[in-house]
Formats: structure tokens, C-alpha cells, sequence
């Protein structure tokens, strides 16, 4: 680990203990898993994070991880040899898939999980128990990509892997999730890029609503909404691809980083 990342993972810890957010119980997070919803994404400077975590205190539960808040995740992102799920997502096709095998680092527990964006530009997600630590794709995986995604599984490979450090809180009342990623590594190949000043920031609706919640602390903050993957920005960092339309994305990084 750098000495960048090592300051931002103790200032991420020290949130925790200054912020004070109350835990969430397992029924409360159960409640919230919105694995079908809208979701919308931020940027913003990790130095920025601190008041609006303050705005959101009152209304928010938070997920623990361990004696923390900050979870480490490890994620391997497949896709074929030519990269069909990521031009899928650069032209704007709809519906379109992700897929990924995702390690929680602090629970060892890992899934694989097929991301379908709906024609209406809702998120559908489905999911699959592996063995802690599974990285390739045996035939349950197989059978469980064909039976979710319109792509041979058999064509799929590791592209790029991406982790973070994720702090997770929901709605007490309102049927919310947010993720705050940090730390963002994405690695492919020989390349390693690092965003070690930018915090995404991701709200998990039921229905989208610009009046409550994060959405509209966010909004008071003149924080903008933006169209981010981190899969399709890992993409182009690490295997130098075409994406021109994600190249205002890849600029409001560069701002925020410089």
C-alpha cells in the first residue's frame, strides 16, 4: 500500500469515531438490499466527504464492517476477449450486463454477480455464493451467467480488477442504500492506476426522487450527478481502449485528483 493510500484508509477510520453514526441493525439492512432500483453517482474530493457524512448522520444507519466502517472489497470484472460488455456500455446499449466476482475482504465472502441496466435504465441485480476466495468460473458460475445474461459464458475472461475501501449506510426511513468508495485501484495487464483523492459516491433508490435523503444533500452541496463505471473507467486507464464518451468523466477525475 502507498503512503497516500495508508493517510486516506487512517482519515477514513477516523470518520467513524468523529461522525458517530448508529449502527444498522440486520433486519434494517435486509430491508434495504434494493437488489432491483435506480442508482446514481457522484464524485467528489475525498477532503469534501466529512460534511456531508455530517448532513446524513440523523437519517442514516450505518453497515459495519468489523470494529469499522470502511470495508475492503476486491472485485475481477469478466468480459470477453473483445470486450463486448464494455462497448455494450460506451454506445449506450440497453439492456446490458456487467459481470463480476466480488470478495469481501472483512467477511470472506465472495459472489458472482450479474448486473443487468434495464431498456427503462433501472438496475437489476442477481447473485451467486462462491467459496471465499474463488477467483475463476466453474460450471454452477456458468450456468448461473447463461440463465441471467444474453452472453456465452464460455467467452468470458478477468479484464480488469478493482478495489476499494467501501463504507455503506441506509435509510433509516427511507428505503435507501449509499456507498462511499475510496481508494479506488483499478489493475490490468502491467498497469495500476490509483485514485487515492476521489470519493464515488453511489444512491441506491427504490424510485428515483431528487427531494429526500442523499439525493438532496448532495444537491445542497452542488455536488452534480454523473454517468460513472468503474468499470468501463477501470477499462480504459489500464487496457487504453476507445471511450471518448467517457472522457468528461475521466476529466471531472483528473479535477478532483490534481
Amino acid at each position: 500500500m502507498t503512503p497516500k493510500a495508508t493517510i486516506a484508509v487512517s482519515r477514513a477510520t477516523d470518520l467513524d469515531r468523529i461522525l458517530g453514526f448508529d449502527i444498522a441493525s440486520p433486519a434494517l439492512v435486509e430491508s434495504r438490499s434494493l437488489q432491483q432500483r435506480v442508482d446514481r453517482k457522484y464524485l467528489m474530493a475525498a477532503d469534501a466527504l466529512e460534511p456531508l457524512l455530517a448532513r446524513l448522520r440523523p437519517d442514516y444507519r450505518l453497515l459495519s464492517a468489523g470494529e469499522q466502517g470502511w470495508a475492503r472489497y476486491d472485485n475481477i470484472y469478466l468480459d470477453t476477449p473483445d470486450r463486448t460488455l464494455y462497448h455494450a456500455h460506451r454506445c449506450g446499449r440497453r439492456p446490458r450486463y456487467k459481470i463480476r466476482i466480488r470478495h469481501h475482504v472483512d467477511r470472506q465472502l465472495s459472489f458472482l454477480e450479474v448486473k443487468l441496466k434495464t431498456k427503462s435504465g433501472r438496475t437489476v441485480k442477481h447473485r451467486l455464493a462462491m467459496p471465499y476466495g474463488q477467483h475463476h468460473l466453474g460450471a454452477p458460475e456458468r450456468q448461473f451467467i447463461t440463465t441471467h445474461a444474453s452472453i456465452d459464458s464460455l467467452r468470458l475472461m478477468p479484464c480488469v480488477t478493482i478495489s476499494f475501501l467501501r463504507l455503506t449506510l441506509v435509510g433509516q426511513d427511507l428505503n435507501e442504500r449509499l456507498t462511499f468508495d475510496r481508494d479506488v485501484t483499478f489493475a490490468g495487464g502491467s498497469r495500476e492506476v490509483c485514485l487515492s483523492r476521489v470519493v464515488i459516491v453511489e444512491v441506491k433508490q427504490a424510485q428515483y426522487s431528487n427531494q429526500f435523503g442523499a439525493v438532496s444533500a448532495l444537491r445542497t452541496l452542488h455536488t452534480r450527478e454523473v454517468a460513472f463505471s468503474k468499470y468501463c473507467v477501470g477499462t480504459m486507464l489500464v487496457a487504453l481502449v476507445a471511450g471518448n464518451v467517457f472522457k468528461p468523466t475521466l476529466k471531472a477525475v483528473e479535477r478532483l485528483s490534481a
